[in-house]
């Protein structure tokens, strides 16, 4: 009944990550636009140090937010799913 879970996981997957590269195309526009004045606020930061932190901390995020649903989903019964509501 329905689709795998596999499929499940693959498509939400798909989802996250196309958020994740929307988000982190954004990301780096706008740092890439602000560094200049980030790097005079900042002590010590190279202005293109901080598009790679985002990207790196953006990555991190979108994966862990992604994991938790695709789990959820690929292990929820769809019967009982169902019946709930």
């Amino acid at each position: 009944m329905g689709a795998t879970r596999t499929r499940i996981a693959r498509q939400i997957g798909r989802d996250t990550l196309g958020a994740m590269c929307a988000g982190t195309l954004a990301g780096l526009a706008a740092s890439l636009a602000l560094r200049s004045l980030l790097a005079n606020l900042l002590f010590g930061i190279v202005g293109i140090d901080l598009p790679a932190y985002m990207i790196a901390v953006l990555a991190l995020v979108a994966i862990g937010a992604g994991a938790i649903p695709c789990w959820r989903a690929a292990t929820t019964d769809p019967a009982r799913a169902l019946q709930s509501r």
